[in-house]
C-alpha cells in the first residue's frame, strides 16, 4: 500500500474520533447533585472524550513525521509503541463499553445515537490492520490491546444483559383488548426454574420470539421477551460476537428481558393440543387468545416442563395432581407409644425365664387381662336397643332396613369428607384426652348393661318434643333438649367428628347459631324422612337437600373447574382431595338460597354448605375470583376451619358475581339455570333499589384498591397518604348513594358518603368528590385502572359528571 492511502484511512479515523466526541457531549451537564442517576456514565462520557483529546493529540505527530517515512510498519509501529497511543488505545476501547452498554443508558446503542457503536467499532477493525503490519513483541501487545477489549465488552455485556428486566410493557393475555397493566417485580428467590421457548401467538406476537419462561413458588408461570432474540449460549467466543457487531447485527444489543403478560396463574390457560417439545395452549376467558410454545431444549421439556404444564393447564390431570408438599404432610413421625413397644418387646423377646430357644420362637405374644375387657354373656336385644362397641366409644345402630336415603346418609359418617385429609394435614385433630373426656362424659350420661330392659338404655331411644305456639297461627316448631333427650346417634356422630366441628356434644345443631328469622324458614312437620349423619329433622342442610331433590329442580348455577379456599387469618389454604369437587346454587321455594361444595356425583357428600342470607357479602377481587364474607350463622354444614372469608376461582366468575349478589337480594329467580349474563347486567341490581330492603342493598363494587388521596387546599390539590380505597353502595332515603372508605399506611381511616357530593373526573389517573369548597381527589395507579372505576361509579352513581 501506498503511504498516500495510508494518510486517507488515518484522515477517517480521525473524522469518526471527532464524530464520537460530538457525540459525547451531548452527556457534558454539569449538575451539582450527588444524587444524578447518571453520574457514573457523565464520569465515563467525561474520561472517553479526554482519551479521544489525547489520541488525536497523537495523531498530529502521525502525520506530521508521515513523509519522514517510506515503510509504513515503520510508520505504525513508531505511532503506537514510540509515543505511546497504544495505551491511549486501550483506554478509550475500555471507556467505550461503559457507554454502549450502561444498563439506564441506552441511546449509545440504540435510537439516533447508534453510531456511537458504529464508529468504535470501526475504529476496533482498524486495528487488525495495524496487527498485519506489525511484527514480534509489538504484534502481541496489540493483539493483548484487542483480547483484552473483546474480553472485557462481553463481560459487562453479560453482566447487564442478564440483570435487565423491563415491566413498561406489560400486557393482561386474559382480557378481551389485551391492555397494558402494572405488575409486581418479580425476583430471583420467587423462581424454581427458567427455561427457553420459541413462542408464537394469534393476536400479540404473529412471528415467533425466544421467550424465558420461569416456574414461580406460588404454581405461577412469567413469560419473558429476550429483547436480543438470542440465546446465550449461541452468541459465541468474544471476537466472533464482536465480529457479528461489526456486521451489524445490533439486535444483540436490546439488551435484558422484558415482561410480556401479567403473571399467568394455574387455571389461567388451558392444554388444546400437546407438541413434541411443548404444547399449544388457548385462554379459559373465551378471548380468542391462543399461543404455541416450543422449548429449545428437548430434554428439559421430557424432564421438568411437560410435568409443570400438565400441573398448571392439563385439566384432566389437575385434580389428581399433588405436590411434594401436600404428601409430606401424610407422613408422621413414630408416635412414643410406638417406641415404647418396641423397646418392651425387646425386654420379652429376651426374657431370662425361658432357656429354651424353641419355646421362645413358639412365643408370639402375651396376653393380657383386664378386669374391664372381660367378654360378656351374649344377650339377645331388641332392634331398637341393640349396642355396638369399638375402640373409639360406642354407639346405638338401629337394625331395621334402610332407605336410599339412609344409605347415603350413613356412607357420608365415613371418611368421604373430602376436607377430612385437609383437617388432619393441619393438626385439627382432637387430642385422645378430649375423646377420653368426651367418653366419660356420655358414660355419666348413659349406663352400660346387659339387661335390657334398663331404665337407662329406654331413656336414650329419640325424644323430640313438639312445642307450639301461643300464636293463633298454631305454628309448630320442633326444639331438642340438650340433656336427657339427646340421642345416641348424635354423641357417636360428635365422636367421630374433628375437634373443630365439635361445638357442643349435648346435640344442639347449627340452628342454635341462626337468627330467628332464618331458623322458621327451616322448621318442618315431616318426622318421617331420616337425615344423614344421624341428625334429627333440625338439620338444615339435610332437609333442604331433601326438599330440593324432591321437587326435582335444576341449580341456579353449578361448575366443577373452579378452585375454593379459605382466608385463615395469615393465608390462604385450599381443600386436599382426590374425588372431583363441584360447587352449586339451589333454591327451594320460600327459602333462602344455598351454595355448596360437593361431591360431583352425590349431592349429600358436601364439604360445606351456605345459606346467602342478608349478611353475606360477595364482591370481585380480580377477574377470576369471586370472594364471600358470611357470618357463622350462615354455615350450615361442614367445617371451613373457622374461616369466615371463602374465596371462589372460576372462569365464569361475571356470571357467578351476578347470580351471588341476585340470590343476597333475594332475586334467585332472574336467573334461568342456563342464562350467561353480561357484566351490564349488574345494572339490574341497583334499578330494583325501591324494591329491595336497605339492608339487602350494600355492594362492594371496589374492594382494596391501592390509591393516593390529594386533598383541595385554595384550588390547588395536595397530596396526603397512600393507601387503600374500597367503594360500596349504599341506600339513604330510599336513594342509593356510594361509600368511600380509605385507609391509609398509618391506619387512619377516611369515610365520604356522596350525597351532597359532586363526582367529577380529573386527569387520566384521578377521580374527585367535591363540596363546595371542600375537595378529595383519589389518584390511582394508571389510566386503565381509573377507566374501570369510573364505569363503576358511572353505573350505580345517580349523576357523575366528567
Amino acid at each position: 500500500m501506498t503511504m498516500e492511502y495510508a494518510r486517507k484511512q488515518e484522515e477517517e479515523i480521525v473524522v469518526k474520533l471527532n464524530k464520537l466526541i460530538a457525540l459525547a457531549e451531548t452527556l457534558n451537564i454539569q449538575t451539582r447533585s450527588r444524587l444524578d442517576p447518571l453520574v457514573n456514565i457523565r464520569n465515563a462520557a467525561n474520561n472517553f472524550r479526554r482519551q479521544v483529546y489525547y489520541l488525536l493529540e497523537k495523531y498530529k505527530i502521525f502525520f506530521q513525521v508521515m513523509s519522514t517515512y517510506d515503510n509504513e510498519s515503520a510508520l505504525i509501529d513508531y505511532w503506537l509503541f514510540s509515543i505511546g497511543a497504544n495505551t491511549i488505545v486501550a483506554s478509550i476501547l475500555k471507556e467505550s463499553v461503559h457507554l454502549i452498554l450502561d444498563r439506564n443508558l441506552k441511546t449509545f446503542r440504540e435510537g439516533m445515537n447508534s453510531n456511537f457503536t458504529t464508529y468504535v467499532l470501526d475504529f476496533y477493525s482498524h486495528l487488525f490492520y495495524y496487527k498485519e503490519l506489525l511484527s514480534g513483541d509489538h504484534e502481541e501487545q496489540l493483539d493483548k490491546t484487542i483480547v483484552n477489549f473483546e474480553n472485557y465488552f462481553k463481560k459487562v455485556y453479560m453482566i447487564e444483559n442478564n440483570g435487565i428486566t423491563k415491566y413498561d410493557e406489560v400486557r393482561d393475555i386474559l382480557s378481551t383488548n389485551n391492555g397494558a397493566v402494572a405488575s409486581l417485580e418479580i425476583r430471583n428467590e420467587d423462581i424454581i426454574r427458567k427455561g427457553f421457548f420459541r413462542m408464537v401467538m394469534n393476536t400479540l406476537h404473529k412471528y415467533t420470539i425466544l421467550v424465558e419462561i420461569a416456574y414461580l413458588k406460588n404454581n405461577s408461570i412469567a413469560v419473558f421477551k429476550v429483547n436480543s432474540n438470542e440465546l446465550p449460549t449461541t452468541i459465541g467466543s468474544p471476537r466472533q460476537f464482536l465480529q457479528r457487531l461489526v456486521q451489524g447485527e445490533y439486535q444483540l444489543l436490546h439488551l435484558g428481558k422484558a415482561l410480556l403478560f401479567a403473571v399467568i396463574r394455574q387455571y389461567d390457560l388451558q392444554i388444546i393440543k400437546e407438541l413434541p417439545n411443548g404444547a399449544e395452549l388457548k385462554t379459559k376467558t373465551s378471548n380468542g387468545v391462543e399461543l404455541k410454545l416450543t422449548s429449545v431444549d428437548p430434554i428439559e421439556w421430557d424432564t421438568y416442563w411437560r410435568l409443570y404444564f400438565q400441573k398448571l393447564y392439563n385439566s384432566n390431570s389437575i385434580k389428581n395432581v399433588r405436590s411434594r408438599n401436600d404428601m409430606d404432610k401424610t407422613i408422621r413421625k413414630a408416635s412414643a407409644s410406638s417406641l415404647n413397644f418396641i423397646e418392651k418387646y425387646e425386654k420379652l423377646n429376651t426374657n431370662p425365664f425361658i432357656d429354651n430357644d424353641a419355646d421362645k420362637e413358639s412365643i408370639i405374644g402375651l396376653g393380657i387381662e383386664l378386669e374391664s375387657s372381660k367378654e360378656a354373656t351374649p344377650v339377645e336385644d331388641s332392634p331398637e336397643n341393640k349396642i355396638s362397641r369399638n375402640n373409639s366409644g360406642f354407639s346405638l345402630h338401629k337394625s331395621n332396613p334402610l332407605g336410599n336415603l339412609q344409605e347415603r346418609s350413613r356412607a357420608q359418617i365415613s371418611s368421604t369428607n373430602p376436607f377430612k385429609e385437609f383437617l388432619m394435614s393441619d393438626n385439627c385433630v382432637r387430642k385422645v384426652s378430649e375423646l377420653e373426656n368426651l367418653a366419660t362424659t356420655l358414660e355419666n350420661t348413659v349406663s352400660l348393661t346387659g339387661n335390657r330392659d334398663s331404665n337407662t338404655i329406654k331413656k336414650l331411644v329419640i325424644n323430640d318434643l313438639q312445642i307450639k305456639d301461643d300464636t293463633n297461627n298454631g305454628h309448630t316448631k320442633s326444639f331438642r333438649l340438650p340433656n336427657e333427650n339427646t340421642t345416641l346417634d348424635r354423641q357417636s356422630e360428635l365422636a367421630d367428628k374433628p375437634n373443630s366441628e365439635v361445638k357442643d356434644y349435648k346435640g344442639l345443631t347449627n340452628t342454635d347459631n341462626l337468627t330467628t328469622e332464618d331458623t322458621d324458614d327451616y322448621v318442618t312437620k315431616d318426622k318421617t324422612k331420616p337425615f344423614e349423619n344421624g341428625a334429627t329433622e333440625n338439620d338444615i342442610f339435610t332437609q333442604y337437600i331433601n326438599k330440593f331433590t324432591d321437587t326435582n329442580s335444576l341449580p341456579i348455577f353449578e361448575e366443577s373447574d373452579m378452585k375454593i379456599s379459605f382466608w385463615t387469618g395469615t393465608g390462604w389454604e385450599s381443600p386436599m382431595t382426590n374425588i372431583r369437587m363441584k360447587l352449586t346454587v339451589i333454591v327451594v321455594q320460600g327459602k333462602r338460597p344455598m351454595i355448596l361444595y360437593h361431591n360431583a356425583d352425590d349431592m349429600y357428600v358436601s364439604a360445606f354448605a351456605l345459606l346467602l342470607t342478608s349478611r353475606c357479602k360477595v364482591g370481585k377481587a380480580t377477574a377470576q375470583d369471586i370472594q364471600i364474607n358470611f357470618p357463622k350463622s350462615s354455615l350450615c354444614h361442614g367445617s371451613v376451619k373457622g374461616s369466615s372469608v371463602i374465596n371462589i376461582r372460576i372462569a365464569l366468575a361475571d356470571r357467578l358475581l351476578l347470580i351471588l349478589q341476585n340470590c343476597i337480594l333475594e332475586n334467585p329467580a332472574e336467573l334461568a339455570h342456563n342464562d350467561s349474563p353480561h357484566i351490564g347486567d349488574y345494572s339490574k341490581i341497583a334499578d330494583k333499589s325501591d324494591q329491595i330492603p336497605a339492608s339487602q342493598q350494600s355492594l362492594i363494587l371496589l374492594s382494596n384498591m391501592k390509591s393516593k388521596l390529594h386533598t383541595l387546599k385554595s384550588d390547588r390539590w395536595y397530596p396526603t397518604s397512600i393507601g387503600r380505597l374500597m367503594i360500596t353502595t349504599e341506600i339513604l332515603e330510599n336513594r342509593q348513594i356510594l361509600r368511600f372508605d380509605y385507609i391509609d399506611s398509618s391506619n387512619n381511616q377516611t369515610n365520604i358518603i356522596t350525597d351532597n357530593w359532586k363526582l367529577q373526573r380529573l386527569g387520566n389517573t384521578g377521580i374527585a368528590l367535591i363540596q363546595s369548597n371542600n375537595g378529595i381527589l383519589f389518584e390511582f395507579v394508571n389510566k386503565n385502572v381509573t377507566n374501570e372505576v369510573w364505569k363503576l361509579l358511572e353505573r350505580y352513581s345517580i349523576s357523575p359528571s366528567n
